[in-house]
């Protein structure tokens, strides 16, 4: 999250420092028209004279449609006579002009083969012409591209040059004022009246046009100065407009691979997010799965326990009962007579005889309980309310 954040943080500087450098570029792109005014025009010439050399190939391409349409016409006009000759005319009628017919069909023969020249000699030169068109529609599109870099610095040669002239010009002109004025009168008033009616004297004239040159030269040579610092004014604009826009194209390769990236990251953060969601999911459910083992594992852990007191207990009372069977037993071997609590306390008392496998007259035999089979039928139920009743009267034996 924290890469995340840095890489937002820094997207949107870098987008901020985008924006300002396009409003920069927009400054910079709205003072460079007039270079791209000059290059346009450049590339309009040249459009020109690539349509001029499309329409010459094309002229070129018909002149030879043509021809070649005339000379197959022919060849099918002399082929169309030839059949027809053979068709209409009998080899006897044709023995007496066989030679005049041979001669014909000479000449004709010449005439096909030449057009056929003709024909191969055109195709030629076709196949030549489309490829110097090729060929100037290579060097023009390389003049294009090479023009807006050579034609800055052309104009900059030529326009030193033309300011060296101009400038050797004008010293020239100036030395050659300066010495008029600078020199002694010799002519006459007379030849200067005649010469110069308008002026007073040949000294006021020359001054007056020494002046006029120099401040003639003085503002060329502002203009020249002027022309100068817009030229290094251009120069100076077109390279940081060339700066600015490199440096606006790395921003926005910048621009395109954070975006990229961050699109990567997003992607990747939502596939993590839903395979995180999946395992969570997943281990919430083995979760409960095993709290509910848990449960049931302490739940059968308790029945256990109860189920082992509730045997200790069983196991007491049934030794217990043991002891007080066998103290019965004792005592009826004897002959011993007991008072009963009810009647129905001494049917229960017969009944667990017969289920020990014993009668009431028969006094010979004494068995242990421990060794004792039972016989019986009787439910579950049954028994447990015999040992019960058997545990009432052992409680009564002993009260007595």
């Amino acid at each position: 999250e924290q890469k995340l954040l840095a890489k937002e943080a820094e997207l949107a500087e870098k987008s901020a420092r985008l924006a300002a450098a396009e409003n920069e570029k927009q400054v910079l792109v709205g003072k460079g028209n007039d270079r791209s005014v000059e290059l346009e025009a450049e590339n309009v010439a040249l459009r020109k004279k690539v349509a001029e050399l499309e329409k010459k190939l094309s002229d070129v391409e018909k002149s030879h449609a043509i021809t070649l349409a005339e000379a197959t016409a022919k060849q099918t006009s002399t082929d169309d006579e030839i059949m027809v000759l053979k068709r209409t005319q009998p080899v006897d009628a044709c023995k007496p002009s066989a030679s005049v017919n041979e001669d014909e069909m000479i000449s004709l023969r010449s005439e096909n083969d030449r057009l056929q020249q003709k024909n191969e000699e055109l195709r030629k030169r076709n196949f030549k012409i489309l490829d110097d068109v090729a060929s100037l529609e290579k060097q023009l599109a390389a003049t294009v591209s090479s023009t807006s870099h050579e034609s800055s610095k052309s104009k900059k040669g030529d326009g030193d040059s033309d300011m060296k002239q101009l400038l050797e010009e004008r010293e020239l002109v100036a030395s050659a004022i300066g010495s008029l004025v600078n020199s002694p009168l010799n002519d006459s008033s007379v030849a200067q009246k005649k010469l110069f009616p308008l002026f007073q004297s040949y000294e006021k004239y020359v001054n007056d046009l020494a002046k006029s040159l120099k401040s003639a030269l003085h503002e060329s040579g502002k203009k020249d100065r002027k022309d100068r610092s817009k030229d290094h004014s251009k120069d100076h604009r077109e390279g940081p407009v060339a700066k600015m826009q490199a440096e606006i194209d790395n921003y926005r390769n910048a621009f395109s691979c954070l975006s990229a990236l961050l699109t990567q990251i997003e992607v990747g953060v939502e596939e993590r997010e839903s395979f995180y969601k999946d395992k969570v999911a997943a281990l919430e459910s083995a979760l409960e799965k095993a709290s509910a083992v848990a449960t049931s594992a302490d739940r059968l852990k308790k029945e256990l326990r109860e189920c082992e007191l509730l045997k200790k207990v069983l196991l007491l009372d049934i030794d217990a009962l043991l002891i007080g069977l066998e103290y019965f037993v004792s005592n009826l071997n004897s002959g011993t007579i007991f008072m009963f609590a009810s009647w129905q306390q001494f049917h229960q008392i017969e009944a667990l005889r017969t289920c020990l496998g014993q009668n009431t007259n028969d006094d010979k035999t004494s068995t242990s309980a421990r060794s004792c089979t039972v016989k019986s039928d009787e439910s579950d139920w049954e028994v447990v309310s015999l040992i019960l009743h058997l545990l009432l009267y052992n409680d009564s034996m002993r009260v007595v």
